[in-house]
């Protein structure tokens, strides 16, 4: 993972995170 102090789009990144789990779990995960 990227350190805290280093973490400028931390938004962005727990977003996408959010988004690519919660496609994992729904089993359509669009990337691949």
């Amino acid at each position: 993972m990227l350190l805290e102090k280093d973490t400028p789009t931390m938004p962005v990144v727990k977003a996408g995170m959010s988004a690519g789990l919660s496609e994992v779990r729904s089993g359509n995960p669009s990337q691949s």
